[in-house]
């Protein structure tokens, strides 16, 4: 093969090459947690036409694009060893209160409003998220700067509340979409926080001393109750006590009246079965007596006239 043949078939591989690089380079991909505009890499400019999500695009030569996330991001204001998110991004958020400095450790959640995403990208850039940073901090130190010490000791719903209404406020106006805020920790001014945990100590008691002045009264309330309760029943069982003994004794007095009642017909009968008169019927139960006794019976004397009469 000549040197011209040879010269011609390397320059034809070489554009092929460049050609298949060139091609390539005119694809862009985003992720399922990626939205995209497309920047001109050449003039600097952006198509602020069309927002792309995820999949793969022929851009064309000299295009590429500027990938924001979909997916919630965190920012950490304090020190990594407290964060579980790793290296903050940012110091602690420093709020200057009347009664001296109280330094507050905090995170917060926010997204991209993609409808918004060309606004964010004229505002910073690809350099959002640390402007963002630096507006959370600014806004929370405005916001809470008009409360006591003892309010972000005592009342931290209200410190809360705060800080979440005017991060949500602060962060529409830049275009992106504010979730949560955390109050991780608050450091007090040593002098204020010994006096408001003073303070609160001496409450505690306050309430524990009228908790048992209350349990005092409930407790002496309570004697006297279960004194009357248990008048009450010694009372109710001597009643019933009492109406039992009647009844059983009324029930006593009509089993013998009974008894005597039957065994009066019944001698009565027999004597006028009999046709004894008196006499002989008392006659006959005495003898009937000594007939049935026993031999080791004792029969009790002096009656001799009485059975002379018989």
């Amino acid at each position: 093969m000549s040197s011209a043949r040879m010269c011609a078939a390397i320059c034809g591989i070489i554009v092929v090459i460049i050609t298949i690089a060139l091609v390539g380079s005119s694809f862009g991909y985003l992720h399922p947690t990626e939205i995209g505009i497309v920047q001109n890499t050449v003039q600097k400019g952006i198509d602020d036409t069309k927002i792309y999500t995820n999949g793969r695009y022929y851009l064309g030569l000299g295009k590429s694009f500027l990938i924001y996330p979909t997916t919630k991001q965190n920012i950490y204001f304090g020190s990594s060893s407290n964060s579980g998110f790793g290296s903050p991004d940012a110091a602690a958020i420093v709020v200057r209160v009347p009664q001296g400095q109280v330094t507050i450790e905090a995170s917060l959640q926010y997204s991209i409003n993609i409808n918004n995403v060309i606004n964010l990208y004229r505002n910073f850039q690809m350099d959002y998220h640390r402007r963002l940073v630096t507006i959370a901090s600014s806004t929370v130190q405005t916001t809470l700067q008009q409360l006591s010490v003892n309010d972000f000791y005592t009342n931290r719903t209200l410190v809360q509340t705060l800080a979440e209404t005017s991060l949500k406020t602060a962060l529409a106006a830049q275009y992106v979409i504010f979730h949560d805020f955390q109050l991780r920790k608050v450091t007090l001014p040593s002098a204020n926080e010994a006096q408001i945990v003073q303070k609160i100590i001496s409450e505690v008691r306050q309430v524990t001393a009228s908790i048992v002045q209350t349990q005092q009264q409930v407790d002496a309330q309570t004697t006297v109750l279960v004194g009357q309760i248990d008048q009450e029943i010694t009372v109710f069982v001597a009643n019933k006590t009492n109406e039992a003994n009647i009844i059983l004794n009324n029930a006593k007095a009509d089993a013998t009246a009974i008894r005597l009642k039957s065994e009066s017909s019944a001698f009565t009968a027999f004597q006028d079965y009999l046709d004894f008169n008196n006499t002989e019927l008392l006659r006959y139960l005495y003898y009937r007596q000594l007939w049935t006794a026993s031999n080791n019976a004792k029969i009790t004397t002096g009656f001799d006239n009485i059975i002379g009469r018989f």
